[in-house]
């Protein structure tokens, strides 16, 4: 199994997605790549379409490890996959100019419940930030020292953004924009963690580095769809 330059880059960038979400684990085959983080805090469900057959299974649960790897010997490298009679990926060459690397893959058996095998959740609700209130979200909750933030979501299209740290001081913004519902004005509320290991914060931080806004795509499960270096990357809500 050879990779192009093209597959390079395209993996390079969903590995990068998930550098940001914290996912150290992923498998890619049929076209997707699917992944958790070690916290369940955030999720990968994405198409990853590689010229090669995409019958073949490439598991990973050192992803930022691979990463480093592959960056070794700048863009212009070779990878190769050595492959067993499965389709699975054994191991992995990565041949610069001066030298090769070569980074052992992880059978997938030993991940079967490590990682979402299907994507088919409904987008229920459509919430607008401005970049100016995501700034003043970050930094209200991390002065505050919160762990949590609360989206809630109420049927007259309003959002509210709030956080209350352990002396139970609150810090809360409404937003500008009203939410869009997809079908029915359906009232919500979800938490999400912005502790040391949440990553809700930096995902939405980095969708408006280049941006004057951005939409988090609010699924009916309360998990929140986002566009990660053109990856569809999930956060997932606290289970209270």
């Amino acid at each position: 199994m050879k990779l192009t330059s093209s597959d390079n880059q395209k993996l390079r960038a969903a590995f990068a997605a998930c550098r940001l979400a914290d996912i150290d684990l992923a498998v890619v085959s049929e076209g997707k790549i699917r992944g958790l983080s070690e916290s369940k805090n955030a999720a990968i469900f994405s198409e990853l379409e590689l010229s090669i057959d995409p019958t073949i299974t490439l598991g990973v649960t050192r992803l930022s490890e691979l990463e480093k790897r592959l960056s070794l010997f700048g863009d212009d490298i070779l990878i190769e996959g050595e492959i067993n009679d499965a389709k699975k990926v054994k191991k992995l060459s990565i041949k610069g100019k001066a030298g090769k690397i070569e980074f052992r893959a992880t059978d997938i058996a030993l991940l079967e419940r490590k990682y979402p095998k299907a994507h088919s959740e409904e987008v229920g609700t459509v919430v607008t930030l401005s970049k100016a209130e995501v700034a003043l979200i970050s930094k209200g909750i991390r002065a505050l020292g919160a762990e949590q933030m609360t989206l809630q979501v109420k049927r007259d299209g309003s959002v509210r953004v709030e956080s209350t740290d352990s002396s139970n001081d609150r810090f809360e913004v409404e937003l500008e924009s009203r939410a869009e519902f997809v079908e029915d004005e359906i009232a919500s509320v979800n938490s999400y963690n912005t502790s040391s290991s949440g990553v809700l914060l930096k995902l939405i931080e980095h969708t408006v580095r280049e941006a004057d806004s951005t939409q988090l795509m609010v699924m009916k499960s309360g998990n929140i769809g986002l566009k990660i270096y053109g990856h569809d990357i999930l956060a997932i809500p606290r289970i209270l």
